[in-house]
């Protein structure tokens, strides 16, 4: 029976394969250019065709191994987190699912998503699975070498009720890639400031707007989830003022959760991708039953309008000294 370890072992063979016989093509065309019997020229004339077909046969094969194997880990993960969302929404998959009874969209050969919706606090659930371009000749020669570069990745992105979620913003992310989520993330940019938190590990860094809000959400249970799992987590963001947006380009809620997390091997799959999952519907209710004293909201804001303020002036700034530099 074919299994996820076969499909793996065959596709880095497949990879080698082409390697090799580019290699050696490489050499065969290059004896045969500067040969000067015309009957050897003639004999070998077609060897460099024998190679590229031979070259467009692996990939084709490495190409249907890839996508198979990226098939297997999506499925294998489908598995043990359906359970979980249907304890906690009340319908599942797209409005197609009810015709051809499928969860999940595909979006490419490595890009999946499963939405969910009905429940309370929120206005539904977006899963994306980003998994390794296994299908691709170049990015799985590059993983043979560099098996620690890339990851497969499940985002959920929550958009909160407007009325259920109060305003302020809090983060917990990676340290190393800090500078690239503001990038992305404005709103971590501009807001926030960033706090020690003793229970956290050397490899990740929390932000947020308000102090006390440490105390609020994060409860033991999380603090213990959060350290053993620290592998497979990568980013938990909870924003009043969300830039991203949702199922549509025009579609951006100002108030959502974000979570991100890297999908571990089947073996770990039950001791840290459903804790995280399990934490991310404790974490729903957790927002949507906060409320902040009347005096934390409006500073808050305050602090909000005042920071925003700063922006626009330095992009105001900015833009002037771009064009008198142009001048």
């Amino acid at each position: 029976m074919w299994t996820q370890k076969s499909f793996s072992y065959l596709n880095s063979r497949c990879w080698i394969c082409t390697f090799l016989l580019t290699l050696q093509g490489s050499f065969c065309f290059v004896h045969v250019s500067y040969e000067e019997d015309r009957s050897i020229i003639h004999k070998d004339g077609y060897n460099f065709e024998r190679y590229a077909l031979s070259m467009l046969l692996i990939y084709a094969v490495g190409f249907v191994l890839g996508s198979a194997r990226n098939k297997i880990i999506i499925n294998r993960c489908m598995a043990r987190i359906v359970p979980l969302f249907e304890k906690q929404f009340a319908q599942l998959g797209w409005e197609v699912a009810k015709t051809n009874k499928k969860l999940l969209q595909k979006e490419s050969q490595n890009v999946y998503m499963f939405y969910s919706t009905g429940r309370r606090f929120c206005k539904g659930c977006l899963c994306v699975f980003h998994l390794k371009p296994r299908q691709d000749l170049l990015s799985s020669f590059f993983n043979l070498f560099f098996p620690d570069v890339n990851h497969d990745f499940m985002s959920i992105d929550i958009p909160m009720n407007e009325a259920d979620m109060d305003s302020f913003l809090f983060s917990i992310v990676r340290q190393n890639q800090l500078n690239s989520l503001c990038h992305i993330m404005t709103d971590l940019a501009t807001y926030p400031r960033q706090v020690p938190l003793e229970f956290l590990p050397k490899t990740l860094c929390c932000l947020t707007d308000w102090d006390e809000l440490v105390d609020k959400l994060m409860p033991s249970s999380f603090k213990q989830t959060i350290r053993k799992c620290e592998p497979s987590f990568e980013l938990m963001h909870l924003s009043d003022q969300n830039r991203i947006s949702y199922l549509s380009l025009n579609d951006v809620p100002k108030k959502a959760l974000r979570f991100r997390f890297r999908i571990p091997p089947v073996e770990r799959l039950d001791s840290e991708m459903i804790p995280l999952l399990k934490m991310v519907f404790e974490m729903i209710d957790l927002v949507g039953k906060l409320h902040l004293p009347e005096d934390a909201n409006s500073k808050i804001l305050r602090q909000s309008k005042s920071k925003m303020e700063q922006r626009r002036r330095a992009n105001r700034e900015g833009r002037r000294r771009n064009k008198s530099n142009a001048i």
